[in-house]
């Protein structure tokens, strides 16, 4: 199982070394392009609506990671 996470990894640096991690990438990610989105189209709601998804994400991220503690 953990050759096919490190293989994953490999085609894709967002897949981090547990469920917890790729989520976190993903929420980073995530709230970098809605940045970046808002910006360019100067609509903030793209932003708000980035960020929000990120938050809920980052939440599951955190619930993950006290089960597993």
């Amino acid at each position: 199982m953990q050759n096919e996470r490190d293989a994953a990894c490999n085609i894709n640096p967002l897949i981090g070394s547990n469920t917890a991690d790729t989520i976190e990438n993903l929420c980073t990610c995530l709230a970098s392009v809605g940045e970046s989105l808002a910006t360019r189209h100067k609509d903030p709601a793209i932003q708000f609506f980035c960020i929000s998804v990120a938050a809920a994400l980052s939440y599951e991220a955190q619930q993950l990671k006290q089960k597993a503690a």
